[in-house]
Protein backbone atom coordinates (compact mmCIF):
# COMPACT_ATOMS: atom_id res chain seq x y z
CA UNK A 1 0.00 0.00 0.00
CA UNK A 2 2.82 2.31 0.72
CA UNK A 3 4.30 1.58 -2.49
CA UNK A 4 0.97 2.58 -3.89
CA UNK A 5 0.64 6.36 -2.44
CA UNK A 6 4.29 6.28 -3.45
CA UNK A 7 3.43 6.01 -7.63
CA UNK A 8 0.67 8.37 -7.24
CA UNK A 9 2.53 11.10 -5.30
CA UNK A 10 5.21 10.38 -8.19
CA UNK A 11 2.70 10.88 -10.78
CA UNK A 12 1.06 14.00 -9.71
CA UNK A 13 4.55 15.41 -9.09
CA UNK A 14 5.31 14.68 -12.37
CA UNK A 15 2.11 15.99 -14.00
CA UNK A 16 2.54 19.38 -12.20
CA UNK A 17 6.10 19.62 -13.71
CA UNK A 18 4.63 18.87 -17.19
CA UNK A 19 2.14 21.27 -16.66
CA UNK A 20 4.57 24.19 -15.85
CA UNK A 21 7.16 22.85 -18.14
CA UNK A 22 5.09 22.47 -21.84
CA UNK A 23 4.60 19.34 -23.31
CA UNK A 24 7.33 19.75 -25.66
CA UNK A 25 9.90 19.48 -22.98
CA UNK A 26 8.07 16.90 -21.75
CA UNK A 27 7.62 14.99 -25.08
CA UNK A 28 11.44 15.26 -25.53
CA UNK A 29 12.55 13.79 -22.67
CA UNK A 30 9.83 11.12 -22.06
CA UNK A 31 7.90 10.07 -25.31
CA UNK A 32 9.65 8.56 -28.44
CA UNK A 33 6.42 9.51 -30.88
CA UNK A 34 8.47 8.00 -33.95
CA UNK A 35 10.14 4.98 -32.30
CA UNK A 36 9.83 1.66 -32.67
CA UNK A 37 6.45 0.15 -33.03
CA UNK A 38 6.66 -2.24 -30.12
CA UNK A 39 4.05 -3.48 -28.33
CA UNK A 40 5.76 -1.79 -24.56
CA UNK A 41 6.93 1.25 -26.29
CA UNK A 42 3.18 1.76 -27.93
CA UNK A 43 1.38 0.28 -24.44
CA UNK A 44 3.72 2.81 -22.62
CA UNK A 45 3.97 6.06 -24.54
CA UNK A 46 -0.22 5.54 -24.56
CA UNK A 47 -0.36 5.42 -20.65
CA UNK A 48 1.74 8.32 -20.25
CA UNK A 49 -0.41 10.59 -23.15
CA UNK A 50 -3.64 9.82 -21.17
CA UNK A 51 -2.39 10.68 -18.05
CA UNK A 52 -2.51 13.98 -19.41
CA UNK A 53 -5.35 16.52 -20.58
CA UNK A 54 -5.22 19.28 -22.85
CA UNK A 55 -5.94 21.48 -20.51
CA UNK A 56 -2.84 20.79 -18.55
CA UNK A 57 -0.28 21.56 -21.23
CA UNK A 58 1.27 24.54 -21.13
CA UNK A 59 2.67 25.03 -24.81
CA UNK A 60 2.89 22.22 -27.52
CA UNK A 61 -0.78 21.34 -27.74
CA UNK A 62 -0.41 20.87 -31.55
CA UNK A 63 2.21 18.09 -30.72
CA UNK A 64 0.12 16.54 -27.89
CA UNK A 65 -2.76 15.89 -29.84
CA UNK A 66 -1.06 15.02 -32.66
CA UNK A 67 1.07 12.10 -30.56
CA UNK A 68 -2.05 11.30 -28.70
CA UNK A 69 -3.76 10.51 -32.46
CA UNK A 70 -0.48 8.79 -33.75
CA UNK A 71 -0.01 6.55 -30.52
CA UNK A 72 -3.57 5.13 -30.73
CA UNK A 73 -3.21 4.78 -34.28
CA UNK A 74 -0.17 2.72 -33.94
CA UNK A 75 -1.50 0.77 -31.09
CA UNK A 76 -4.20 0.00 -34.16
CA UNK A 77 -1.83 -0.98 -36.24
CA UNK A 78 -0.97 -3.45 -34.15
CA UNK A 79 -3.95 -4.89 -32.85
CA UNK A 80 -6.43 -4.01 -35.21
CA UNK A 81 -9.37 -2.54 -32.28
CA UNK A 82 -11.53 -0.35 -34.28
CA UNK A 83 -11.80 1.65 -30.44
CA UNK A 84 -8.03 2.67 -30.77
CA UNK A 85 -8.90 4.34 -34.58
CA UNK A 86 -12.14 5.65 -33.07
CA UNK A 87 -9.75 7.17 -30.68
CA UNK A 88 -7.22 8.75 -33.00
CA UNK A 89 -9.89 10.11 -34.98
CA UNK A 90 -10.84 13.41 -32.60
CA UNK A 91 -7.24 14.00 -31.56
CA UNK A 92 -6.32 14.32 -35.02
CA UNK A 93 -9.18 16.28 -36.01
CA UNK A 94 -9.24 19.03 -33.03
CA UNK A 95 -5.12 19.39 -33.53
CA UNK A 96 -6.42 20.10 -37.18
CA UNK A 97 -8.95 22.51 -35.89
CA UNK A 98 -7.39 24.24 -33.32
CA UNK A 99 -3.86 24.56 -35.20
CA UNK A 100 -4.65 24.23 -38.90
CA UNK A 101 -1.77 22.12 -38.84
CA UNK A 102 -2.23 20.07 -42.40
CA UNK A 103 -0.99 16.80 -41.32
CA UNK A 104 -3.85 16.26 -39.17
CA UNK A 105 -5.60 16.08 -42.57
CA UNK A 106 -3.67 13.15 -44.10
CA UNK A 107 -4.18 11.22 -41.05
CA UNK A 108 -7.62 11.95 -41.27
CA UNK A 109 -8.38 10.63 -44.45
CA UNK A 110 -6.21 7.47 -43.51
CA UNK A 111 -8.44 7.09 -40.41
CA UNK A 112 -12.24 7.55 -42.01
CA UNK A 113 -10.72 4.77 -44.83
CA UNK A 114 -10.09 2.52 -42.21
CA UNK A 115 -13.84 2.91 -40.93
CA UNK A 116 -14.90 2.59 -44.91
CA UNK A 117 -16.15 6.28 -44.74
CA UNK A 118 -14.99 7.21 -48.32
CA UNK A 119 -16.55 10.95 -47.88
CA UNK A 120 -14.53 11.97 -45.69
CA UNK A 121 -11.16 10.43 -46.56
CA UNK A 122 -11.42 11.76 -49.82
CA UNK A 123 -12.64 15.70 -48.43
CA UNK A 124 -9.80 14.82 -45.94
CA UNK A 125 -7.20 13.89 -48.34
CA UNK A 126 -8.67 16.39 -51.29
CA UNK A 127 -7.91 19.46 -48.08
CA UNK A 128 -4.27 18.14 -47.24
CA UNK A 129 -3.47 18.00 -50.94
CA UNK A 130 -4.75 21.57 -51.34
CA UNK A 131 -2.94 22.77 -48.25
CA UNK A 132 0.65 21.15 -48.93
CA UNK A 133 3.44 23.64 -50.60
CA UNK A 134 4.98 23.12 -54.14
CA UNK A 135 8.12 21.56 -52.48
CA UNK A 136 6.46 19.66 -50.55
CA UNK A 137 6.51 16.09 -50.81
CA UNK A 138 3.87 13.77 -50.03
CA UNK A 139 3.10 9.78 -50.16
CA UNK A 140 1.96 9.50 -53.13
CA UNK A 141 1.08 5.66 -53.28
CA UNK A 142 -0.62 6.06 -50.23
CA UNK A 143 -2.71 8.67 -51.73
CA UNK A 144 -3.56 6.20 -54.35
CA UNK A 145 -4.45 3.56 -52.20
CA UNK A 146 -7.13 5.89 -50.61
CA UNK A 147 -8.33 6.48 -53.76
CA UNK A 148 -8.72 3.18 -54.99
CA UNK A 149 -10.05 1.64 -51.87
CA UNK A 150 -13.00 4.02 -52.48
CA UNK A 151 -13.36 3.52 -55.53
CA UNK A 152 -13.87 -0.14 -54.89
CA UNK A 153 -16.39 0.58 -52.47
CA UNK A 154 -18.76 2.28 -54.89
Amino acid sequence: MKQFYCLVLCLCEALSVIAQMGYLDYEERVILPHGSLGLTTVSRNIVLTDSLTISEIGNGGKAFLYDRGLKYYRRHALWRDRKDSEISTPSFLSAYKEYQHQMELCNLGLNCRLFDDCNKSIESTELYLQALHEDQAFDSKQIYCRYKHCQEKE
